[in-house]
């Protein structure tokens, strides 16, 4: 009767066991199902999919990752600090600190950085994730999961909508044209980094070009250039300005517009250049707007549209300041004449 009871039992034992290893068993399929599902989710939105062990240092990223900063398996390794010297050097420090805050803490968090693409430019990102496991005691991080998007466009549009507003608030109080146009060359070198702009207005003969605002060039470059005439060869801006057409040049030192400047250019540091004409609405020519780089350089196609826009930002900027400066002299007139001084402050703005 015994052996009749203890075997019952264990019956009973290994039906309750074989049910709860089929219930493992579908819930297991079902966590398999939903990772599976999740990352179609993620591949479909095109986002960057990244795991870390806190205390490891492991890190795997899917293929959008890779993706996202040109990258290939080969160019990085399985540990954080593959990705951290990827990071922008002025958001690195903000980046470790908001990082351990996080792991610490456990909340979800989401973070707008910049990192390095394989191209060479900074790229702008945003990072979301938390913390999915911990020490069943300490509560200690032990590994987190999150993902990673490109927002350069959305970053670019914000900062553009941002500079062209402050260029417009400088017109509405009627600041001088040399504030105004250092102001859009400022907003463009602290959009792209790696860009050195320029602008240069036509002077009234409509034969030379006269320095309007190059903040991030040498002096000794800027005085060299001040004056120059306009002409096919020479330069960027002096072939974009006689021509009325776009100057693609992307190494200076083999160029044949650049040959008689070389040399200035080389001790500028200054290995490429794209020049704009500005033009009005009547497209006159009233300058140029250009973007040197240190090193030979192509322009992308949002390159091209951003120069497009810069010198129509600068255009409207200087027809506003000639309207201005015309209406000003317009009223004086009716108590004394303008000064010779006056009549050519549009044209040769202050420094």
């Amino acid at each position: 009767i015994l052996g009749i009871i203890i075997c019952s039992l264990l019956i009973g034992l290994n039906a309750k066991r074989l049910k709860h290893t089929h219930a493992l068993k579908l819930s297991e399929e079902y966590v398999k199902k939903s990772q599976n599902q999740l990352l179609n989710v993620i591949n479909g939105a095109k986002l960057g999919y990244w795991d870390w062990h806190y205390k490891t240092g492991e890190h795997l990223v899917n293929d959008e990752w890779l993706s996202i900063l040109g990258l290939s398996r080969k160019d990085i390794t399985n540990d954080i600090s593959s990705c951290k010297v990827l990071i922008h050097p002025e958001d690195k420090v903000l980046m470790d600190s908001l990082l351990k805050q996080y792991a610490t803490s456990g909340n979800n968090h989401v973070i707008e950085f910049r990192m390095k693409h394989a191209d060479g430019r900074w790229i702008w990102i945003q990072g979301s994730g938390s913390v999915v496991e911990f020490e069943p005691y300490t509560r200690e991080p032990i590994r987190l999961c999150g993902t990673l998007q490109d927002i350069t466009e959305r970053k670019l549009t914000e900062q553009r909508d941002k500079s062209r507003s402050h260029i417009f608030e400088l017109l509405a109080k009627g600041e001088p044209l040399s504030v105004i146009l250092t102001a859009i060359v400022r907003g463009v070198e602290e959009e792209c980094s790696s860009m050195l702009c320029s602008i240069l207005l036509l002077d009234d003969t409509g034969k030379h070009l006269l320095s309007g605002a190059a903040p991030s060039l040498p002096d000794f470059y800027n005085k060299a250039i001040h004056g120059i005439e306009i002409g096919v060869g020479v330069g960027s801006c002096g072939t974009a300005a006689y021509t009325n057409k776009r100057v693609i040049v992307d190494d200076i030192q083999t160029h044949p517009y650049w040959a008689p400047y070389k040399k200035l250019a080389e001790k500028a540091v200054l290995g490429a250049c794209w020049s704009e004409p500005i033009r009005s609405p009547k497209n006159k020519v009233l300058g140029t707007f250009a973007i040197y780089h240190h090193d030979k350089h192509q322009p992308t196609n949002a390159d091209l549209t951003l120069i497009e826009q810069v010198a129509n930002l600068a255009s409207i900027a200087i027809e506003q300041a000639q309207s201005n400066f015309t209406l000003k002299n317009n009223n004086r007139h009716l108590f004394t004449s303008p000064s010779p001084r006056e009549r050519t402050r549009l044209r040769m703005p202050s420094h």
